[in-house]
């Protein structure tokens, strides 16, 4: 059986009241603050949720994926686009095994534990010795003054070229979904600029 994140449960951030159901794919925007880039979404209700369990589950890859292209509406998508959109994930997910619980942050999928955590994500670079959401399970305000902040961001945003390089090597590994592939093509807005929070100063 394949093996797929599902909503743990609904500590210190959680939108969605699904239970059971499995996550989207990442369709993180070009405002990363706003949750996109640090909260993973439901499948059946696409609200946003912390902290994600990898299970096994006997839902087809195609099912999976018609699941997530259709959450985002997409409406013309064919079987086979369905099963790499799920395999994508599946690829992602396989560093981890059952049980494990896993977060989002900009691009990958990391364990809630992770420790010296460093890489070059979507929009930023990130060096974190303790992941937010793990410092949130004690002080759940600690992910808004973090990464729900704009300038936490913007002070560790990458050049353009960077971030297409980044999107080109997930693209490599199958973990994006149509979705993001097209907000994330290099020239593509995804956002208007106003949405972008401005330096102080």
């Amino acid at each position: 059986m394949p093996k797929f994140l599902f909503k743990a449960n609904d500590d210190v951030i959680s939108h969605c009241s699904c239970i059971g159901e499995p996550a989207l794919s990442t369709g993180q925007l070009d405002c990363p603050w706003c949750g996109c880039g640090w909260l993973i979404c439901c499948s059946r209700c696409t609200k946003a949720f912390t902290y994600a369990v990898v299970r096994e589950t006997d839902i087809s890859l195609v099912e999976l994926g018609r699941r997530d292209a259709t959450a985002r509406g997409f409406t013309s998508i064919t079987d086979q686009e369905c099963a790499e959109l799920a395999t994508g994930m599946e690829r992602a997910l396989e560093p981890f095994r059952i049980g494990d619980l896993v977060v989002y942050l900009d691009g990958e999928y990391l364990a809630l534990d992770a420790k010296r955590v460093r890489f070059d994500g979507y929009f930023a670079a990130h060096d974190l010795d303790v992941l937010p959401h793990a410092e949130a399970l004690g002080d759940p305000e600690v992910l808004l003054r973090t990464l729900g902040d704009g300038a936490y961001w913007l002070d560790r945003e990458l050049p353009r070229s960077r971030v297409h390089d980044q999107i080109r090597r997930h693209a490599g590994r199958g973990q994006l979904s149509p979705a993001t592939r097209r907000l994330r093509a290099p020239g593509a807005r995804s956002r208007p600029r106003t949405c972008r929070p401005r330096r102080a100063g």
